[in-house]
């Protein structure tokens, strides 16, 4: 699964130190157009919280309710200074008004 898959919740790890669920999501897109990208991660963002915030997630993680959510975005292309960046900070400060942490990185791994 992906970030241009909107519907759905690519992946869910609760970390064994803090118990905290990550909520990953998986952006492999080019910067090309930063706007359609933009709009793309952001309607994922958007489905992510839906997720939570209705209390779908306990359907799957019944315990959910008793620890810390952070929706999680690795990148595989860096986003680029700018509007981007500037996306990406919103969405930070938005997502931890709602009470959820937020955090995103560039994958470094093997593909």
């Amino acid at each position: 699964m992906s970030v241009d898959q909107t519907d759905t919740i690519d992946m869910i790890n609760q970390s064994r130190t803090t118990g905290a669920l990550h909520l990953v999501i998986s952006d492999h897109l080019p910067w090309d157009d930063i706007g359609a990208h933009v709009a793309i991660l952001q309607r994922k963002i958007e489905r992510y919280l839906l997720f939570i915030k209705t209390g779908e997630i306990l359907k799957l993680h019944p315990r959910a309710s008793s620890h810390p959510k952070i929706i999680q975005v690795f990148f595989l292309v860096p986003p680029p200074k700018g509007a981007a960046e500037y996306f990406l900070k919103e969405m930070d400060r938005l997502v931890t008004l709602a009470g959820i942490g937020f955090d995103y990185d560039v994958f470094d791994g093997p593909i």
